[in-house]
């Protein structure tokens, strides 16, 4: 609150909030901060979703996420988490994706 234009802080206190599971408090910075970086946008929007039960929702804003930014590690893991439930479509965006998940 002291220093609402540094970009720094305002992305740890979200990953803070997301660490400790207070997703609400995560989602409220989040929104404060309109020109927060896209990738940590679609991530924290897509724990929201699971949060709420949403688990379709939350792979749909990865998916489209991932769209504009292929390489982005953090999403295409989490994305990749969400599907290891369909292991044919968890094998299919990991041998598509330029992100290399596992070295």
């Amino acid at each position: 609150d002291e220093e609402p234009s540094n970009a720094e802080l305002r992305s740890s206190l979200i990953r803070l909030w997301i660490e400790v599971n207070d997703l609400a408090m995560a989602e409220q910075v989040l929104v404060a901060w309109p020109e927060a970086p896209a990738g940590l946008r679609a991530v924290t929007r897509a724990r929201v979703q699971m949060q709420k039960g949403d688990p379709g929702g939350a792979k749909e804003i990865l998916a489209q996420y991932l769209q504009t930014a292929p390489e982005d590690l953090e999403a295409t893991e989490f994305l990749a988490y969400l599907l290891t439930n369909d292991p044919p479509k968890l094998r299919d965006f990991l041998n598509g994706s330029p992100a290399r998940i596992l070295s």
